[in-house]
């Protein structure tokens, strides 16, 4: 009887052992987490702000600029700082959003969007018909990247009024569309002059994980990106959903 009851003894500061580890492990990362949104918040309510009002002073010195050299001088300050603006948007997002693949792709995708829409005046709208199932890690990381770049690409672009990103899960294939109905552009023209995190950065990123994107706009006509996964599920529901991300 001794013997059984240290041995259950034993067991117990084991299992207590295990459950506080990993206790202190949630903690830990929720306090991070925590960190993360507070630096995020002061950088939007300091620096970001700040930048903006920078911004629209040189916008308007650059027009009240009495001659030419001036004006170019102004001109060129300020397209610094909107790249400066730019970098300092996407560290915001890094820090609210870093791209966690835990949970279903559906729960990854509305939280992803509800970060962003945190940054930003645009509502977004998740809609997802049938029943995605969570993909393998690298193929759930890439298509919440790519998602990403979309919808960030419409934030800071398109000058839309509304983003919508819908979620199609099919017994052939998984599609992803994201559609806003800003400015548009010339997609030849864009893709030549981006960079590597750009429409290439997608394309790219799909290509790695055997999907396809596509990307459909004109001026004035608003943007589609659309990316299919082929063969990625297999006996998907019809049901549907809708959610605004906030």
């Amino acid at each position: 009887m001794a013997a059984v009851a240290i041995g259950w003894v034993v067991l117990l500061r084991r299992k207590v052992a295990a459950q506080l580890a990993l206790i202190e492990s949630k903690l830990q990362a929720e306090a991070a987490t925590e960190e993360r949104h507070r630096i995020a918040r002061e950088f939007h309510d300091t620096l970001e702000q700040g930048l903006a009002a920078v911004s629209l002073r040189l916008d308007v010195a650059a027009y009240t600029a009495g001659d030419e050299g001036s004006r170019h001088v102004l001109q060129q300050q300020r397209r610094l700082l909107s790249g400066l603006q730019t970098e300092t948007r996407d560290f915001l997002w890094d820090l609210r959003d870093p791209v966690h693949v835990e949970g279903t792709l559906a729960e990854s995708l509305a939280l992803q969007l509800r970060n962003l829409e945190e940054l930003s005046a645009i509502p977004l709208e998740l809609t997802i018909h049938g029943h995605p199932t969570t993909p393998p890690r690298v193929t759930h990381y890439h298509l919440l990247r790519i998602v990403r770049e979309a919808v960030n690409n419409c934030i800071k672009y398109a000058q839309a009024s509304r983003i919508t990103v819908q979620v199609d899960a099919r017994a052939e294939s998984l599609e992803i569309t994201v559609r806003d109905d800003g400015t548009g552009f010339d997609v030849a023209a864009r893709a030549q002059a981006e960079g590597h995190f750009g429409i290439r950065g997608m394309q790219e990123r799909a290509r790695q994980i055997g999907a396809t994107c596509f990307i459909e706009s004109e001026p004035e006509a608003g943007t589609c990106v659309r990316l299919v996964l082929p063969g990625a599920h297999a006996g998907l529901g019809n049901g549907s959903r809708a959610a605004h991300a906030s």
